[in-house]
C-alpha cells in the first residue's frame, strides 16, 4: 500500500539513520573525503580562529612590546620634506649617533597642517598641543607666520641662552627674532633655514622656513648636533 504522503521515497526521513559517531565517520573516510570534510566543517572556523589569535598577538605586541626610542623628534608645520632629502637626513643622523635600527630612530613628522579642512586643522592643532605639552617634540620647523604665533606664546627657547658660542656665531645673521607675551624685547627664538627644501601642500617651496627649539625639549645634545648638521649642509 502506497504511503499517504507528499514526500517521495527518497526523502531523508525515509533513509536509514547513520548511527556512527563523528569520530567513527572520520575514521572510515578516505584521504580525499577527510580533506573535504575538514573544508566543509572546520576550515572557516580555523581561519577565523587563527585570525583572532594573530590579531591578539599583534595587539599585545603593539601595546606591551619593545618601543623604538626616539632620539630626536622634529615637527614640520604646514609643509613636508622631500622623500629623498628625508631619507638622506635620517641616514646621516642615524650614522652620526650610531643608532641601532629597530631600537632607536629619528622622527620628522610632517602631519601638522593649519590649512585645509577645518576638522583636519583642528586635529593637527590638538595633536601639536598634546605632543608639545608632554615634551615629545624637540624641534619645530615652520613658516614665519606660524612660528610668530608660537614664539609669542612662549613655546620656544631663547637661543641666546641656549646655543654655544660657535653655533650662535654661525647663525647670527639668520636668527628669527620675536617678542613674547611676557617680554616686549626682541630675542632670537629661531633660525632661518635658507637652503632647507620644504614644500607646502601644493608643492610650492616654503620661503625661509624657521627652526625653533621647544622649551621642554628632552634631547639637548641631539638638538645641537642636528643644528650643526644643518649648518654643515647649508654651507
Amino acid at each position: 500500500m502506497a504511503k499517504d504522503t507528499r514526500l517521495g521515497d527518497e526523502a531523508q526521513i525515509y533513509q536509514p539513520r547513520d548511527t556512527r559517531t563523528e569520530r567513527q565517520k572520520f575514521k572510515d573516510m578516505n584521504k580525499k573525503e577527510r580533506i573535504q570534510y575538514f573544508k566543509d566543517y572546520y576550515l572557516a572556523k580555523t581561519i577565523v580562529g587563527v585570525g583572532l589569535i594573530a590579531f591578539t598577538i599583534y595587539f599585545l605586541y603593539t601595546i606591551f612590546g619593545p618601543k623604538e626610542e626616539i632620539v630626536l623628534y622634529t615637527a614640520i608645520l604646514d609643509g613636508c620634506i622631500q622623500p629623498e632629502v628625508l631619507e638622506t637626513m635620517e641616514g646621516d643622523l642615524s650614522e652620526l649617533w650610531g643608532l641601532t635600527k629597530g631600537k632607536e630612530k629619528v622622527v620628522f613628522d610632517d602631519t601638522f597642517f593649519s590649512s585645509g579642512s577645518s576638522d583636519f586643522a583642528i586635529s593637527s592643532a590638538q595633536k601639536l598641543i598634546a605632543y608639545t605639552s608632554t615634551g615629545e617634540i624637540d624641534v619645530i620647523i615652520g613658516t614665519e607666520e606660524t612660528m610668530n604665533n608660537y614664539a609669542y606664546s612662549e613655546y620656544f627657547l631663547n637661543l641666546a641662552d641656549y646655543l654655544p658660542k660657535d653655533l650662535y656665531d654661525s647663525f647670527v645673521d639668520n636668527f628669527f627674532f620675536s617678542t613674547t607675551e611676557s617680554s616686549p624685547q626682541d630675542c632670537p627664538y629661531g633660525i632661518y633655514l635658507d637652503d632647507f627644501a620644504i614644500k607646502d601642500g601644493n608643492g610650492n617651496v616654503l620661503v625661509r622656513p624657521i627652526l625653533a627649539i621647544l622649551v621642554n625639549a628632552e634631547s639637548p645634545e641631539h638638538i645641537l648636533d642636528f643644528i650643526r648638521y644643518l649648518n654643515d649642509v647649508q654651507d
